[in-house]
Formats: structure tokens, C-alpha cells, sequence
């Protein structure tokens, strides 16, 4: 009697911990188990962590993600044998081609954006005596995200604006009246969107305005002050393009001046206004985007 009763209390435990096992395993149907001897990356939360099961149980680490919450205290506290390294492999993504692209958020300790708005055309001669003026040169952001603060896998829409276009060149034959639509071309902005049920992140580098002509003051960027930037760490304007008889493109904070009829110097400046009848007037200058990471 006793040797069955002694049985019995040995095999309810036994069942008991099949069952906790059991119960493990199926709570782990997520791949938040790591098998012994063995690694793998996990991200949960906007955090990638490789886990490592080096334990002399033989059993797998069950590794909880359900919350935000427990997900930090497991790699600030993880089991005896288990260790943690981070996923992240440092890089880089840069666009000079103007579009529109799909930017996916690699794993990330830091993460640093940089943009360079593109650059507006310099204005054509005008019928006054006042003259054309320069292109505007685009403004420049730069913004560095933390762990966490993008969610790595979600995607960003990245904007890399056209630059301004300068307008036809000037009319040569003096028989035929000049009409005053000579204005270069405004470059459109460079932008970074994230969408996401929990965030929304927009950073913006506006375009330089195109040169106008009769005006008093050059060609700036989109906005009262210049090419305007927002939302970033640094947020620098561009310049003002000049104005007749010397209407150079105006300066991004990138690049410099473009002398009267030469194109923006890239990236992102505006393109030198015409210097007089049947001079070349310059387009603005391409801008950029650089995306690191480490």
C-alpha cells in the first residue's frame, strides 16, 4: 500500500509538469521559445534583441513579449545561461534621384535622417528694369531617431522633391514684346512619413521658390524666410537667391552660391537668374536624403 501510494506521488508531479510543459510549448506557438544551443532575433515593441539559450537544462528558454513590460525585464534580467546581443547591423540608404520611395525600418540602437530640400530655377529677363532674380536654395533637416521611438518593420514614405526648372530662355528678337513670364520654377519638398496605429512622423525639407522678377528681395525658399525645415533636430533654411544685375542662385546649406545663368550646385541650390537679353538662366540643384543607422 505504501509502495503505490509512494507511485502516486511520483507520478502526479510528473503529470503536473508535462502539463506545465505542455502549456509552455503552446504559448511559444508565437516563436518566443529559443531552443538549447541555439540563437535567434527577436523583435517585439519597436526592439530587436538576439537571444541565446546556452543552459545545461536541455530545455528551451521561453522568452516573454506579450507586453512591452515584460519583454524589458527579460532582457534586463535574463535567465541563468541565457544571453542577449543586439540585432542590429549598422548601414545606410541614401537617394539622389527625385521620387518616391519605401523606406522599411531596420533594427536600430540610433537612426539618423538627413535631408537636403532640392533647389529652385533662376528667373529669365524680365520686361522691367528691375530684372530677374536667383532661385532659392533648398532648406536642410537632420533628425536622430532612438530604440524605440520607429517601429522596426514599419515602413516610411520618402520624398525626394523635384528641383525648380528655369524658364525658357530669353527672347532674342527685340521686334517681339518680352511678357514678364519669366519666373523660375519652385522645387518641391523633401519629406520622411511614418504612419502607424501608435505614431505619426513627418520631418520636412522644403524646396527652394523660384527666382521672380520685379520684386524686392531674390527668390527664397518655400515659406516667408526661405526654404523652410521642420520637426528635425537641426532645421537650417535655405538662402535667397540674388537679385538683378547680380542674380546668383541662392545658397542650400549644402552647397553654395550658383553664379547669374549657371544651374544650382548640388545638392540643393538655387540656379542662377539671367544676367540679360538672351542670357542662359540656370536650373535649381538636386537635392538629397541619407538614412544611417547603428
Amino acid at each position: 500500500m505504501r509502495r503505490a501510494l509512494g507511485t502516486a506521488a511520483l507520478i502526479v508531479p510528473l503529470i503536473l509538469l508535462a502539463l506545465l510543459f505542455g502549456v509552455a510549448r503552446i504559448s511559444a506557438s508565437d516563436n518566443s521559445t529559443v531552443a538549447q544551443n541555439a540563437q535567434q532575433s527577436i523583435t517585439a515593441h519597436g526592439t530587436c534583441a538576439k537571444v541565446a539559450n546556452n543552459n545545461a537544462s536541455g530545455l528551451s528558454v521561453y522568452v516573454p513579449t506579450q507586453s512591452a513590460a515584460e519583454w524589458q525585464s527579460f532582457r534586463d534580467h535574463p535567465p541563468v545561461g541565457v544571453s542577449l546581443s543586439s540585432c542590429v547591423t549598422p548601414g545606410s540608404q541614401s537617394y539622389a534621384v527625385p521620387g518616391t520611395y519605401s523606406f522599411t525600418i531596420p533594427p536600430y540602437n540610433t537612426l539618423t535622417l538627413e535631408m537636403q530640400g532640392s533647389g529652385g530655377g533662376g528667373a529669365g529677363w524680365a520686361r522691367n528694369n528691375v530684372g530677374p532674380q536667383g532661385g532659392g536654395g533648398g532648406a536642410f533637416v537632420r533628425k536622430t531617431f532612438q530604440a524605440g521611438e520607429l517601429v522596426v518593420g514599419s515602413s516610411a514614405r520618402v520624398v525626394l522633391g523635384i528641383p525648380g526648372s528655369a524658364p525658357a530662355k530669353s527672347v532674342c528678337d527685340t521686334t517681339i514684346p518680352r511678357t514678364g513670364t519669366s519666373a523660375g520654377g519652385t522645387a518641391a519638398a523633401a519629406s520622411f512619413t511614418v504612419t502607424g496605429s501608435d505614431r505619426y512622423v513627418y520631418i520636412f525639407a522644403g524646396g527652394g521658390r523660384g527666382g521672380q522678377f520685379a520684386s524686392v528681395d531674390g527668390g527664397g525658399g518655400q515659406g516667408p524666410n526661405g526654404g523652410t525645415a521642420n520637426f528635425g533636430d537641426v532645421n537650417i533654411p535655405g538662402q535667397s537667391g540674388g537679385l538683378w544685375p547680380n542674380p546668383y542662385g541662392g545658397a542650400s546649406p549644402s552647397a553654395g552660391s550658383a553664379a547669374p545663368g549657371q544651374d544650382g550646385l548640388s545638392p540643393g541650390g538655387g540656379g542662377g537668374g539671367g544676367s540679360g537679353e538672351c542670357s542662359t538662366v540656370g536650373d535649381g540643384g538636386i537635392g538629397y536624403i541619407t538614412i544611417t543607422w547603428n
